[in-house]
């Protein structure tokens, strides 16, 4: 559900959605071939502000942090493996 709320986000602001691509790839890119961690994911601020904002407008009844762990596990778990 609010993965689903983010996906909405993102596909009705194309803006941000590149603006987000662009800092994964920059990431991505920048690993060279290795595997990210977790401290590497939590350093994309943008992503962070993305799932921040998202979470904003559409409340749920979890604590935000888990939440965001919840989205930086599955971004993780779909980008770079």
């Amino acid at each position: 559900t609010a993965m689903s709320f983010m996906a909405y986000e993102l596909v009705c602001n194309p803006d941000v959605q590149q603006k987000l691509y662009e800092e994964i790839e920059e990431k991505k890119n920048s690993l060279n071939g290795k595997n990210i961690s977790y401290e590497q994911i939590q350093s994309l601020k943008y992503l962070d502000q993305t799932v921040s904002e998202t979470l904003r407008k559409w409340p749920m009844s979890a604590p935000v942090s888990v939440y965001r762990s919840f989205f930086i596990i599955i971004l993780y778990l779909y980008l770079f493996r």
